[in-house]
């Protein structure tokens, strides 16, 4: 999860639960404050509870772009694009040296 939300393909937050809309939204950890506001309704709300505990619960949420590829079936595609791009790459650099007279050798 920290390298996912390192790249931007999700964000941490806290749940919210809205009383008055019933609005089960989303709050980014940077927008959030000591008291719960719906964004739809502006009405008082609360951070969901882990196990209906004191403590808040962090939750995460896929960026739009990524949910959008899973609701389409493209992630594993998108995957595999970007470890073809680490792998040629990695190619460059390891021909690059070879030109420059070092060896790379695999651990």
């Amino acid at each position: 999860m920290e390298t996912a939300c390192a790249q931007g393909w999700e964000a941490r937050g806290l749940g919210l639960d809205c009383d008055q809309c019933r609005l089960h939204g989303f709050i980014p950890l940077h927008a959030t404050s000591g008291s719960a506001v719906c964004p739809a309704c502006f009405a008082s709300a609360l951070y969901q509870r882990e196990n209906n505990k004191k403590a808040v619960e962090v939750v995460h949420r896929l960026n739009a772009f990524i949910d959008r590829a899973v609701d389409d079936g493209l992630l594993p595609h998108l995957l595999v694009a970007h470890r073809k791009n680490v792998v040629t790459r990695l190619a460059a650099v390891s021909k690059a040296l070879d030109r420059a007279g070092f060896k790379i050798v695999a651990s």
